[in-house]
């Protein structure tokens, strides 16, 4: 990745769902406050953000996944790792109306996996941090 864009991106990854057709695989940008954007694949969008990392589409590899599932891209040192720990958003009677609501789809809630939170915290560039 390019050095300027990283003072504002601390970690690239992909992750996709269940939920094809619909958009199901993306692109997610982390920035150093632990937010972070989500980028469909099919759109022109994500192609720009990897074109303007100087990051191959052939370091992607989770394109063809039809379960829930997360990576680390870059930095290196998680390489591989899961980005995110996925969560049912509703649980019980409600989950089980929301699903038929959806026509079977379950809503998932996303939280960055303890090892991605570390990565933040330890590595958050100085100039970021409180004094």
């Amino acid at each position: 990745m390019q050095d300027e864009l990283t003072k504002e991106i601390a970690v690239l990854g992909e992750y996709t769902t269940e939920q094809g057709p619909a958009p199901d695989y993306f692109l997610v940008v982390v920035h150093w406050d632990g937010s972070w954007r989500e980028y469909d694949m099919s759109a022109p969008e994500a192609k720009s953000v990897l074109d303007s990392l100087g990051v191959s589409e052939t370091s992607l590899v989770l394109f063809n996944r039809t379960d829930p599932g997360s990576r680390v891209v870059h930095p290196l040192e998680l390489r591989d790792q899961p980005l995110f720990v996925f969560h049912d958003a509703l649980t019980g009677v409600r989950k089980l109306l929301d699903a038929v609501r959806q026509f079977g789809l379950v809503r998932v809630s996303l939280e960055l996996t303890p090892a991605v939170r570390k990565y933040l915290a330890d590595h958050e560039p100085a100039i970021n941090r409180r004094p």
